[in-house]
């Protein structure tokens, strides 16, 4: 009797952990909705930062859950959203430590991105490219990182310059060739 009883309570529990699960994905959902509905006007802060609140609750919660990782990417892509800058990078490093989830690169990218154009830290934008570089070989958003190192620090002139330079240079090649 004892043991029938034990096993009840067990499934119960178990039962009420995936409920409260679902109450949790169930809520972050119905945010994502409202802030989408919102998205031809001025982003919602005050929701966005709910939203925030709900992604890093669950990822708080289900550390485990291969769910809290993509959370987490989300909840760095509404901070960035809304100009808080380093949350967005404190939820992409945690993103990157996770070494099961598939967009690790893009996070480690996302947070040298930001590093370098929002808050002008080339320091770090440039120790996050390299990381990225000596952790991700061969993935399709190398070739930005290596643009991004390349032109890291430069002003939008100086990248214009640059590119007219390169213009010029490619056009009297071609017409040497010619």
């Amino acid at each position: 009797m004892r043991t029938l009883l034990l096993a009840l309570f067990t499934v119960l529990l178990l039962a009420s952990c995936k409920s409260e699960k679902d109450r949790m994905i169930d809520a972050i959902n119905k945010a994502e909705q409202e802030l989408r509905a919102d998205s031809l006007a001025i982003i919602n802060d005050e929701k966005a930062r709910a939203l925030i609140q709900q992604y890093a609750e669950f990822a708080n919660t289900y550390r485990d859950d291969t769910l809290s990782a993509e959370y987490l990417f989300k909840a760095g892509e509404v901070s960035t959203g809304i100009g808080d800058f380093f949350q967005a990078i404190q939820y992409y490093r945690q993103c990157a430590e996770k070494v099961y989830y598939s967009k690790r690169p893009v996070a480690y990218f996302l947070m040298g991105f930001i590093y370098e154009n929002h808050l002008n830290d080339t320091g770090n934008a440039k120790r996050l490219y390299e990381e990225f570089l000596q952790k991700f070989p061969g993935h399709p958003l190398e070739k930005d990182v290596q643009f991004s190192l390349t032109h890291l620090g430069k002003s939008p002139e100086d990248l214009i310059k640059e590119f007219e330079q390169n213009s010029e240079i490619n056009q009297t090649d071609s017409t040497a060739l010619s």
